[in-house]
């Protein structure tokens, strides 16, 4: 999974949702940042990937009215520098009406982007690969 160490000087777990509908995706932007990302973040020492997924819904969306998936649908890899993140994936599609009322009332800054707007001046390469990847899948 991990091809090759030369040196880490950080780790962490991290855990995404995909929110879409048909034809577009909700992507959120933390405060103070410029990019969008799909909902999700760190996992704490403390938790399992579904209790950081859930965190991350309540702090990032709020309140939802969709069950959330029990397992990832795959996992990727990324690295700045000396830094290493793991990404485990889950994904729920909703109806189009459903997606705008769930971008209503985030609680982050958040946008609905259909699938050919997505590019790295909105949001990071790794974002628009998670997706293309659950796409396929």
């Amino acid at each position: 999974f991990i091809n090759k160490i030369d040196v880490i000087s950080s780790f962490s777990l991290r855990v995404a949702i995909i929110v879409m509908s048909e034809t577009r995706v909700l992507l959120v932007r933390n405060e103070g940042k410029i990019k969008y990302k799909h909902v999700g973040g760190h996992v704490k020492l403390s938790e399992s990937l579904i209790q950081g997924l859930k965190r991350e819904i309540a702090e990032e969306i709020g309140e939802i009215n969709f069950e959330v998936p029990s397992n990832p649908l795959f996992f990727d890899q990324v690295r700045v520098n000396d830094d290493l993140m793991i990404n485990a994936y889950f994904a729920i599609t909703v109806n189009e009406s459903e997606l705008e009322n769930i971008s209503k009332t985030t609680k982050l800054s958040s946008k609905l982007y259909s699938f050919d707007d997505l590019n790295s001046d909105v949001t990071f390469d790794s974002e628009i690969n998670a997706l293309k990847r659950y796409l396929t899948l």
